[in-house]
């Protein structure tokens, strides 16, 4: 039991550090934003417009709630993924369909329930968005689950 703490404590790093990277720079690339702004429209969530407002706190409210929002996803897919066997031997495609799953729940119902200000989005960036979750989030998780999977089984 005490190892898949460590597995669930690595996919939560390794795709929250790839999530954040990949946000910032496609925030970056799209829209000249700072990794600042960033992390404090992750703050919004919570706080609303007053985090682009405030000092350095929101932007560390924003990491930190980044990667508990990334141990819920990594949590949900080591206990969703034991009933499917398909996600071992299909580990890939089980990635890319998480990253999809991951996008669309952040999308039509995270976001939503929060008090981000509604953006509009366009379809380029619609795509470019669901590519960064399921490279950063739904790859990652569904590997490093196999992997832990593999290193039980051996046990």
């Amino acid at each position: 039991m005490k190892k898949v703490y460590l597995y669930i404590a690595l996919a939560t790093l390794v795709a929250g550090v790839l999530d954040i990277v990949l946000a910032c720079l496609n925030s970056w690339l799209a829209a000249g934003t700072s990794p600042y702004t960033v992390l404090r429209y992750i703050a919004a969530g919570i706080f609303g417009t007053k985090s682009f407002t405030g000092g350095w706190q929101y932007e560390a409210i924003g990491l930190l709630l980044h990667f508990v929002i990334t141990f819920g996803f990594v949590v949900f897919y080591f206990v969703a993924a034991r009933r499917m066997n398909w996600a071992i031997t299909r580990w890939l495609s089980a990635g890319i369909i998480y990253g999809i799953f991951v996008y669309l729940f952040m999308k039509f119902v995270v976001i939503p329930l929060s008090n981000i200000p509604p953006a509009p989005v366009k379809i380029d960036s619609l795509l470019r968005l669901i590519v960064i979750q399921v490279i950063a989030t739904g790859i990652p998780i569904s590997y490093i689950y196999r992997r832990y999977r593999a290193r039980m089984k051996n046990v």
